[in-house]
């Protein structure tokens, strides 16, 4: 269960987000995360659950909450009118240089804040729906757990479906390299580099994955969508 999250100083950090907005019309895109970023635009995270999009509730159970960036969802709309590749790729570069991506949340009493990073060197991940514990893949981390699995990762994804804009996830993903779950990619960003000597690729694979899928399940894929 996600704590309620009513702003308590809500009123400046959104007053920034609004005056980047009116900055970023007056610039070129690809200028519009340096911009955010500038400004330390953190406005509080948005809780929304079950109970408001009238998603059918479990008996006995608590509905699901969901914490919404209100920063994310700004930049994938401002991605979205961009018709060129070139414009499209020079604002996904933009986006992953400049520490705006939410891979973890603070509370302070009821209010929900980002912890965010850039992800340039690709190495955050959607989050896994099993806790990893701490130091275990130090050179990788997680898009934020709190916006993507909520409080039931078994039941979020209607919840994310009916508060995100449609194909939100995949835009995410897209925009900033946000890599799958998965054994290969989390081996090439965090494993590979580090591996010592000589060893074939494919045997030092081999080895880390038996050993990994025995202490960290991974899915075929993550949620999101």
């Amino acid at each position: 269960m996600l704590p309620s999250a009513t702003p308590a100083s809500a009123e400046s950090a959104y007053q920034r987000l609004a005056a980047a907005r009116r900055s970023a019309s007056r610039l070129d895109t690809g200028s519009v995360p340096e911009l955010i970023a500038d400004a330390s635009v953190n406005p509080p995270l948005r809780l929304t659950s079950e109970e408001e999009w009238e998603i059918s509730v479990p008996e006995d159970a608590e509905p699901c909450q969901l914490l919404i960036d209100p920063v994310l969802e700004y930049l994938v709309a401002v991605r979205k009118p961009l018709e060129s590749d070139e414009d499209r790729a020079a604002f996904d570069d933009a986006c992953r240089r400049v520490p705006v991506l939410p891979t973890a949340v603070e509370w302070d009493n009821e209010t929900a804040r980002a912890v965010r990073r850039a992800n340039l060197d690709g190495t955050v991940f959607m989050p896994p729906e099993n806790d990893i514990a701490g130091g275990a893949l130090p050179d990788i981390q997680f898009l934020a757990s709190e916006l993507d699995h909520g409080s039931d990762p078994n039941r979020a994804k209607p919840l994310r479906e009916a508060a995100l804009p449609a194909e939100f996830g995949s835009d995410v993903r897209t925009i900033w390299n946000v890599k799958e779950y998965q054994f290969t990619q989390v081996f090439d960003a965090a494993i590979s580099p580090n591996s010592p000597g000589r060893t074939p690729p494919t045997q030092t694979r081999r080895r880390c994955r038996s050993v990994m899928l025995r202490r960290w399940p991974m899915p075929v894929s993550s949620t999101f969508d």
